[in-house]
């Protein structure tokens, strides 16, 4: 009787330590020319999103501006921190009347709330939420007393005089996380606005707007760079 034998071969063969720097090195350079087309794209979703939502904001204010005369309070982007103080707007759109269901956070706004100030002055959340800037509640203008009694008391308001200037600026603080308007509390008869423009980076400086009412008989700029500014003569983004 014939027997056969099978030869056993030697160990599976493994891969060198070359094949395997090799095969890292090509991921590496797979994941350093999609990483940053990934970011960019990240970065290009959070700016429609703030878009998007600031129209709907300036959609809710318009429909307020009709059933009140006047448009809400501003709206401090650190609110509800106490520092905020009474500037609450925004939450004028959710009660008695949802004109918004909720309340959107800025996409690019810490999601924290310190306890104060940090070094500077300056709060790690101050863009936690939207900011808005209201004509309607500026007490020499349009009122007499607070931003919150002008709208308690109708007798306090002087909503019809000519100085008063009914207009609202939704204000997100844009790719580069940083507040770059000047005089948004003061808007619109004050205010100079950086406005944040993609062609000059994804990151670019810059803020986005969205404005709504009679902001063109205030004095609204635009920070052209070199400290140049033209007069503000559209209604955002």
């Amino acid at each position: 009787m014939k027997k056969f034998f099978v030869q056993s071969s030697s160990a599976a063969k493994g891969f060198t330590l070359i094949e395997l720097l090799i095969v890292i090195a090509i991921i590496l350079i797979l994941i350093a020319i999609a990483l940053p087309n990934f970011m960019e794209a990240q970065q290009r979703s959070k700016v429609a999103k703030a878009k998007a939502e600031a129209r709907t904001y300036a959609n809710a204010l318009e429909s307020y501006r009709l059933d009140f005369g006047g448009y809400p309070r501003d709206h401090d982007s650190i609110w509800p921190h106490p520092v905020a103080g009474d500037q609450d707007g925004y939450t004028q759109l959710t009660s008695p009347i949802k004109y918004v269901t909720s309340l959107p956070r800025d996409p690019w706004g810490e999601q924290v709330d310190t306890g104060g100030p940090e070094a500077g002055g300056v709060m790690r959340n101050r863009a936690l939420y939207y900011e808005g800037g209201s004509g309607s509640d500026s007490t020499p203008q349009c009122g007499k007393g607070t931003r919150r009694t002008i709208y308690r008391d109708k007798n306090l308001r002087k909503w019809g005089d000519s100085r008063c200037i009914h207009a609202y600026l939704v204000l997100c603080i844009g790719p580069d996380a940083n507040d770059g308007t000047s005089g948004n509390d003061e808007f619109p008869y004050g205010t100079t606005l950086w406005v944040y423009s993609p062609t000059n980076g994804t990151r670019s400086f810059g803020d986005i707007y969205k404005t709504v009412g009679e902001f063109k008989r205030g004095n609204v700029f635009r920070d052209l760079g070199g400290g140049k500014v033209a007069k503000y003569q559209q209604e955002g983004e």
